[in-house]
């Protein structure tokens, strides 16, 4: 397994988007029914709201404040959930957040990524049957990780900064082994603006891993995407918009890397 570290490269990115295909695409402009939420930890970890979201369009989901009020998976349960997998594309999954009044202290994190069947959950037990990218503040700083069914891969990204009450776009790849028992993943973190409108927003951090053995024997079934966060106490991450998943050709000389910086294009929020 091999590990990297590093901003990806814009050009790269351009190339790696010219042929990509939106699976799935949902701004949460009326509701919250197009998902289902799993493994909440305390009451009500995410809820719809119709308060402006993304490019100051109404609708989106709102983090519940207080101790352990978050959600570490909801996927997506509206029409063409369950995506056909195939080893010759790369699958990447797409959340918009925004930060609170502030960033630090007590754990905060916000996730996206895959699962394994409609059941599982980002989490840390061995049933979390998935692979997933991290944004994660726990005291020590804000970085990125990624993991497999409860099992860190390699190292956390270098730490950065976030900026109070703006919109960062996190977006987690995966590329399946022909044997579907290994995968390429990487997770990268976007500032997208005070409004997340920017498509074009910088690239904070980025974390890959080539080769990654997957838990639980690799993986027999289709995909279903979804993301997940929120925060141990306070208000850090306030809202969640603009979900979405695009798949990539796979051509044998891409960075997957640079793939996640121009899948950002695709995904602006239709008014």
């Amino acid at each position: 397994m091999k590990i990297t570290n590093t901003i990806p490269l814009l050009l790269a990115g351009f190339l790696a988007n010219a042929h990509a295909a939106t699976l799935i695409s949902d701004t949460f402009d009326t509701d919250f029914n197009n998902f289902s939420a799993q493994n909440v930890v305390g009451a009500d970890g995410l809820a719809w709201s119709s308060a402006d979201g993304v490019g100051d369009v109404s609708g989106r989901i709102n983090t519940i404040t207080g101790s352990l009020n978050h959600t570490h998976a909801v996927y997506y349960s509206g029409a063409g959930s369950e995506i056909t997998k195939n080893f010759t594309e790369i699958f990447t999954a797409t959340i918009l957040f925004q930060t609170g009044a502030s960033i630090g202290g007590d754990v905060t994190h916000a996730n996206a990524g895959f699962l394994r069947s409609t059941g599982s959950a980002f989490n840390t037990g061995a049933g979390g049957y998935a692979f997933w990218g991290e944004m994660r503040n726990d005291g020590g700083g804000t970085y990125l990780r990624l993991l497999n069914t409860g099992g860190q891969v390699g190292s956390n990204s270098s730490t950065f900064s976030l900026e109070t009450e703006n919109w960062y776009a996190l977006q987690a790849s995966i590329a399946l082994s022909a044997d579907a028992t290994a995968s390429s993943m990487s997770v990268s973190i976007f500032d997208v603006g005070a409004d997340g409108t920017d498509p074009l927003g910088a690239a904070l951090a980025s974390i890959s891993a080539s080769d990654v053995s997957l838990a639980n024997g690799g993986f027999s079934g289709n995909l279903w995407a979804g993301f997940g966060g929120g925060n141990n106490s306070g208000s850090n991450i306030t809202a969640f918009d603009n979900f979405s998943v695009v798949a990539i050709p796979e051509p044998g000389t891409l960075v997957l890397l640079g793939i996640a910086l121009g899948s950002l294009l695709l995904f602006r929020r239709r008014r």
